[in-house]
């Protein structure tokens, strides 16, 4: 029973220290873009890197902009988690296609 107990109060002490970013170490909840671009490739029943576009230069790599958590590349089994994520954003197109899935966003102003 004390392991339980210390194990449920160790769990969200973990979580609170937890920040999104992008490549560039911005939080994702403080990019100060007007439109973004969040992409996946479209994979059933698999964990996948979700990339996110702010008009950063572009680099060459496999996943470069993949969204991280403690500067690692962290796999999303849904788009929507980030959409989520990204609460001052609106969604204003989404497409997808055999291979992937593609949202545009919007920033808010949030009062």
């Amino acid at each position: 029973m004390k392991k339980l107990l210390i194990i449920l109060l160790f769990i969200p002490l973990i979580s609170f220290g937890q920040d999104y970013t992008n490549r560039d170490g911005v939080l994702l909840n403080e990019i100060n873009s007007k439109y973004i671009i969040v992409s996946k490739p479209q994979v059933y029943n698999k964990k996948t890197y979700v990339s996110i576009d702010n008009g950063q230069e572009l680099k060459t790599g496999l996943n470069i902009n993949a969204i991280r958590l403690n500067n690692k590349k962290v796999k999303f089994s849904s788009i929507i988690n980030v959409i989520n994520i990204l609460d001052n954003y609106d969604v204003v197109q989404f497409e997808y296609d055999e291979s992937s899935i593609n949202v545009l966003l919007k920033y808010i102003k949030k009062d």
